[in-house]
């Protein structure tokens, strides 16, 4: 699935279908999402994520855990693999490849998914 996040609002600006279909979201519903709603960590946690894909220009993938440049070089270690949160409460696992693209005086961050399991979580209250 592929997800779009305005790196300004830190928003959901579009998202696939198959998206949609992974997380059990509709059209309106992703379009209504702050970005830390999808359980990838606080807004704080992934402006400074995304700043930093931004600024060395590369490509970040969460399964390798690592920015990659263009050259393939590691820029910026960060041994995790990212959970998605579905919906309906359930947690996805998967490798997800972020790229940000300039748009006018904005940038686009743009999340490839690719989802290996998703099983039912408990959130703490």
């Amino acid at each position: 699935g592929v997800l779009l996040i305005d790196r300004l609002t830190m928003r959901v600006v579009d998202a696939n279908e198959t998206a949609g279909r992974m997380l059990g979201y509709h059209q309106p519903e992703f379009l209504a999402l702050d970005v830390a709603e999808l359980g990838l960590g606080s807004s704080a946690h992934l402006a400074a994520k995304f700043d930093a894909l931004i600024e060395t220009g590369a490509s970040m993938t969460a399964d390798a855990g690592q920015l990659t440049s263009a050259s393939h070089q590691a820029v910026t270690p960060s041994p995790q693999m990212d959970s998605l949160r579905c919906k309906d409460g359930a947690a996805m696992a998967g490798n997800i490849k972020w790229r940000a693209l300039r748009e006018a005086d904005n940038w686009i961050i743009v999340g490839v998914i690719d989802a290996l399991k998703t099983q039912p979580i408990e959130f703490a209250h």
